[in-house]
């Protein structure tokens, strides 16, 4: 099925190219100004972005949903982010390390089967990108959210966006080496609500309790 094809759908892709580790929007694919005149005629239609290892799976999706169906008028893609900190840079000589204030426990896809997490600072800055690996502050080979990635130069302090982290992110995440786990918040326009609270250290051993003898 072609990209106009299911744009008569009302099913929108944007699709992500990965070339080197570089990040790009290609622009000339159909995106937000098809959606918007979908929308304007009364039909419903979301943009999805899609990294272009995903784009055969996604292709198959629509093609039986289709199938099935008849057609459809909205496909739901990913939501949710992950707000980090830096902590601060590094490098090795011959590679950049990026240490934020996430790990693993806190989303566990890219280590598990290597899924592919956008990387975007939370404010908008300008200047020159530099390859980078995106890794947590756990002592493990598989702490890592990103590797090779073109990224601005993130300066330590600075909150970084881990996008695509969905609403799988926050069930897989763990207390792993003792870190409670992030809080939940939905935001909607400019108002924003804590709907899960930060665990605390009491939450980590909370329902724990020695053993008389080791007393």
């Amino acid at each position: 099925m072609t990209q106009m094809e299911l744009a008569r759908k009302g099913i929108i892709t944007q699709h992500m190219k990965h070339v080197a580790g570089v990040d790009q929007v290609d622009e000339n694919y159909i995106c937000e100004e098809v959606a918007a005149g979908i929308r304007a005629k009364g039909g419903d239609a979301i943009v999805i972005p899609c990294h272009v290892a995903y784009k055969e799976q996604l292709q198959n999706l629509v093609d039986k949903t289709v199938a099935h169906w008849g057609g459809i008028d909205i496909l739901v893609g990913n939501a949710g982010i992950l707000v980090t900190q830096v902590l601060y840079t590094k490098n090795s000589g011959e590679k950049n390390f990026i240490v934020v204030d996430a790990g693993m426990n806190d989303l566990i896809r890219p280590s598990l089967y290597g899924s592919y997490q956008g990387i975007q600072p939370v404010s908008k800055k300008r200047g020159p990108k530099i390859t980078a690996d995106i890794v947590g502050p756990i002592c493990e080979s598989g702490d890592f959210l990103a590797k090779k990635r073109k990224v601005p130069a993130f300066a330590p302090g600075e909150l970084m966006a881990v996008m695509s982290a969905g609403a799988y992110g926050f069930s897989m995440s763990s207390n792993y080496n003792s870190r409670p786990r992030v809080p939940e918040v939905l935001v909607t326009g400019e108002t924003w609500f804590v709907i899960r609270e930060r665990e605390s250290y009491d939450d980590l051993i909370r329902g724990e309790t020695i053993p008389g003898y080791l007393r």
